[in-house]
């Protein structure tokens, strides 16, 4: 199996392309089906652990775009979004 944080990342990336396609309701199920899909598809057969690890691989997706994105209190923000506006306000 590929390592689960490259796994991870790329069905982040996955779902960001699938929101401008998918309703904004089911955007939160999409990490968790790529997930079992993903580690199904892998392993060959549909058990409780594979899909219990693929539901894993899909909440560990959100959770890491959701904290990439995460604003903290008294406007100081993470560095992702740091950096997104410094380039932004270079570009402009």
């Amino acid at each position: 199996m590929f390592e689960p944080a490259a796994v991870t990342a790329a069905i982040a990336f996955l779902t960001q392309i699938s929101k401008s396609f998918i309703p904004e309701k089911f955007v939160r199920l999409v990490p968790v089906v790529l997930g079992v899909m993903y580690t199904t598809a892998r392993m060959g057969m549909i058990h409780a652990d594979v899909v219990l690890y693929g539901v894993l691989l899909g909440a560990a997706s959100m959770g890491a775009y959701d904290v990439a994105h995460l604003d903290v209190p008294n406007k100081v923000k993470t560095p992702v979004v740091n950096t997104f506006n410094k380039v932004k306000s270079m570009i402009k």
